[in-house]
């Protein structure tokens, strides 16, 4: 029984990069309630849980919680933010925090919490780095971190009543977009 569990290993480990890959495009493809990339993303995590790969699970909570958070099931998104949350408390990798964040900056606004959406954008800001996570563009949500933390930022701030504040979130966030000059970071 051990033999068979230990070939399995590199086969599942390849099913879940497959099934990830494949996330991934079907929300490029079909947007965030795409069905078909949460099959993807279920079967992943389930893998990735299986075999205790932390980047592999990371990455299919998140595409969870793009489902959730685009369909607007705000209850799942809290519970998938709150995950993704707790599965980089221990870890050293910033990225992977960022994201975090970002999921949590979203899910708190979106459920009427400014207060705790503007300290994630904070946080998220403070991790952000142009360079670094410049293919987070590709990998989380097909727009800059750095960007939506601006911006979402700006909209807790208004919110919380500090317009100008507010202003000079939007004003920096539109500024890092421009200087990228990725187009769909501009649309934010």
């Amino acid at each position: 029984m051990i033999n068979s569990l230990q070939e399995d290993a590199p086969r599942d480990r390849l099913e879940t990069e497959l099934q990830l890959a494949r996330g991934l495009s079907l929300i490029t493809k079909e947007g965030f309630v795409s069905r078909a990339a949460n099959q993807s993303y279920r079967r992943a995590r389930e893998l990735a849980e299986k075999w205790g790969d932390q980047r592999q699970l990371f990455t299919a909570v998140y595409g969870l919680w793009q489902g959730s958070a685009g369909s607007g099931d705000i209850i799942d998104g809290r519970r998938l933010s709150t995950t993704l949350l707790e599965l980089t408390e221990a870890r050293a990798d910033e990225g992977f925090r960022l994201q975090a964040h970002h999921s949590a900056w979203a899910t708190c606004l979106h459920s009427g919490q400014p207060k705790a959406s503007r300290e994630h954008s904070s946080a998220g800001r403070q991790l952000y780095d142009p360079e670094r996570h410049r293919s987070h563009r590709l990998l989380f949500g097909g727009h800059d971190p750095g960007v939506c933390a601006c911006m979402f930022s700006a909209l807790a701030t208004w919110v919380l009543g500090y317009p100008e504040q507010a202003v000079a979130s939007g004003n920096e966030g539109v500024g890092l977009a421009e200087r990228l000059a990725h187009p769909l970071s501009l649309e934010d």
